[in-house]
């Protein structure tokens, strides 16, 4: 495979929906995540396509670009949630969410 599976998915969704209008550029970080997710996960291509056309109701709709979201740690741990969403006509729409862990076992103790 050549083409990056966000391209492929950016295809895809031009080819359905060739009527859409994006308000804004797609986001190089949101891009290369939906990357890396693809890489890891083998059924996320899938999962966010199709939750990308049924959260489309209108095709003339006015649609932002794939942009993601990280939370602050929210444990000792530091597990931070991020997602992937879009906004369709101003109403979010989730694509992904996924979880990532920094380990603290070898961070400095303050005192």
């Amino acid at each position: 495979m050549t083409e990056r599976p966000s391209s492929q998915f950016l295809n895809a969704i031009n080819m359905k929906f060739p009527n859409l209008r994006k308000s804004e550029d797609e986001s190089p970080l949101a891009l290369l995540i939906f990357d890396e997710i693809c890489k890891s996960d083998k059924n996320a291509f899938l999962d966010m396509y199709n939750r990308y056309i049924t959260g489309i109701t209108d095709e003339n709709a006015e649609v932002s670009a794939i942009k993601e979201t990280t939370s602050k740690g929210i444990t000792y741990d530091y597990v931070f949630i991020t997602e992937l969403y879009i906004e369709v006509n101003g109403k979010h729409t989730t694509l992904y969410y996924y979880l990532t862990r920094k380990s603290t076992r070898n961070m400095k103790k303050w005192k």
